[in-house]
């Protein structure tokens, strides 16, 4: 709603608030702001790969150029003297500034889902992960620096008016022009809304491939008959999310999703070392160098990020985990084609 008044569009608390935030009921109806821009997702989604695909490649440039021009226009402000301490929090600070940052950061296992749609994906995939992680850990350090360095972080602590859009506090700060305000407004939207594309792409997919070995009804691995894309999935799945997008906080769903990636990358870090050993000679066209000693850093990583959780993340977690396994037990387990094999 603030990024929307920002053009001069007010919509009415109501109407442009979660009915669940922070613990208590808003007293607001439906966030329509919200629901509308996952509908719109969802309908490029309905289009078919080219179409995701060159939007997405349109909102990268749009954002990854804004903040190359927060970042040059930042860089005047520096005072310093801001950037002492270096890590006022310490270790603890920087594993509660990781579990944060790892929200975005979960894109980066969508390209993976890709993998069926790629030309060669033993290469494409692999350079494509790799590629984008560095550049957006680049573009990521460039940001903390630089915001570090235009205010005191303490400004950025929770609860006060720069802990909510940080770049715009700080830029307003020392009194930038309104265009320059604009711009990093509509790249900050531009970036949320390829956030949601990519994030529902690899729901879409990864429910495409639960659907062909039956684990969840074989209708979300319909493909329609012109995009040959799983237009079931896009449909249903847009209409799930859009839907807790009009009725919980962002807050609230982004916490249950960094913890729930956070076990899924354990569980892979795990099983690619299991595999090695029960599966020495299967076909592999994706390799895990440095094993077992990349997967097991990799999994003291997660462990340590997993161990800042807050208890009521953990509770979320595991209702959630209960659900899944219910849904799994009754009707997964029984469907499965690669476990009817196994078992064969």
């Amino acid at each position: 709603k603030a990024r929307l008044a920002d053009f001069h569009i007010f919509i009415p608390n109501r109407w442009s608030m979660p009915l669940w935030s922070e613990g208590r009921w808003t007293g607001a109806y439906f966030n329509v702001p919200a629901f509308l821009m996952v509908l719109a997702v969802t309908v490029v989604l309905s289009l078919g790969i080219r179409a995701f695909s060159r939007a997405n490649i349109f909102m990268v440039i749009v954002k990854s150029g804004v903040i190359v021009f927060f970042i040059v226009v930042g860089s005047s402000f520096i005072q310093p003297a801001n950037w002492h301490p270096f890590a006022p929090g310490g270790v603890r600070g920087i594993l509660g500034a990781g579990l944060i940052l790892f929200y975005p950061y979960i894109g980066f296992d969508c390209i993976s889902v890709a993998a069926e749609e790629a030309k060669r994906p033993e290469r494409d995939v692999a350079v494509g992960i790799f590629g984008s992680l560095g550049i957006c850990a680049l573009l990521f350090m460039g940001v903390a620096v630089i915001l570090s360095g235009m205010v005191p972080y303490t400004i950025f602590s929770s609860g006060t008016a720069g802990s909510r859009v940080p770049a715009l506090y700080a830029l307003q700060h020392f009194g930038v022009k309104p265009l320059v305000v604009g711009v990093i407004v509509a790249g900050m939207l531009t970036g949320l809304l390829s956030v949601m594309f990519v994030l529902q792409y690899g729901l879409t997919r990864l429910w495409y491939a639960l659907s062909r070995d039956g684990l969840v009804p074989e209708v979300f691995s319909s493909l329609h008959p012109k995009t040959r894309s799983p237009h079931w999935c896009v449909w249903i799945g847009g209409a799930a999310v859009a839907l807790l997008a009009g009725l919980i906080d962002i807050g609230e769903a982004s916490d249950l999703v960094a913890n729930g990636v956070l076990v899924a990358f354990a569980l892979v870090s795990i099983c690619v070392m299991s595999l090695r050993k029960s599966h020495p000679d299967h076909p592999r066209p994706f390799r895990v160098p440095w094993a077992p000693w990349l997967p097991l850093v990799a999994l003291a990583s997660i462990l340590m990020m997993m161990s800042a959780l807050s208890l009521s993340s953990w509770i979320r977690f595991l209702a959630w985990l209960l659900i899944g396994l219910v849904i799994y037990l009754s009707y997964g387990r029984r469907h499965s084609t690669l476990g009817a094999s196994v078992r064969h």
